[in-house]
């Protein structure tokens, strides 16, 4: 694949990215990603997997509009990850390679928050980046608070600590809302 050289950086950059799937064959969609995004940044660092519920949804109206992608459907568990590679791309290059990662598994470009999903890849952080846009915020301005990100991430990186911020990750998991969340057994692969 050709990238135009203005979408680049000038040297590699660590990259983390989360994965997680909620529908079908899930450690098959997560396997094929990884595949893909082997091809995108390099060989891969992969945490092992974790079993979360879904984040749902404030209740909604039950004659909602139907045609809303954000209404709350019923929903089976994630097995989430996450994996830590290395990229030239700029961060919007990127975001715009692993939507087409995503869009070739099977999630529709068009989707809302907190649905079902074949695939999900979410771009954690580029090295020390910072992006506040519309489409992109780096480093992901949930990541701190989600578990399902930072467990899968201390096991690879137990002393990260995210662009401009102080704490630990140690930290970051005793602060983090409580889900429910497990590592997956090697037998359920």
């Amino acid at each position: 694949m050709r990238r135009n050289d203005e979408s680049k950086v000038s040297s590699k950059t660590e990259v983390v990215l989360a994965l997680g799937s909620n529908i079908g064959n899930r450690n098959d969609y997560l396997d094929q990603a990884i595949c893909a995004l082997e091809s995108l940044i390099g060989p891969l660092q992969e945490s092992s997997r974790w079993v979360s519920d879904p984040i749902l949804q404030e209740p909604h109206d039950a004659n909602a509009d139907a045609g809303n992608l954000d209404v709350e459907q019923a929903q089976d568990q994630y097995i989430n990850m996450v994996v830590i590679g290395s990229t030239q791309l700029s961060p919007l290059s990127l975001l715009a390679e692993t939507q087409k990662i995503e869009e070739s598994l099977g999630r529709p470009a068009r989707h809302g928050f907190h649905t079902p999903r074949t695939i999900d890849i979410d771009l954690i952080a580029i090295g020390s980046t910072q992006v506040c846009s519309d489409v992109l915020t780096l480093p992901h301005k949930e990541a701190m608070n989600r578990l399902f990100v930072l467990l899968p991430l201390a096991e690879l990186r137990p002393d990260y600590c995210f662009a401009m911020q102080t704490k630990p990750i140690a930290q970051l998991i005793t602060q983090a809302p409580q889900i429910s969340i497990n590592p997956q057994s090697t037998e359920a692969r």
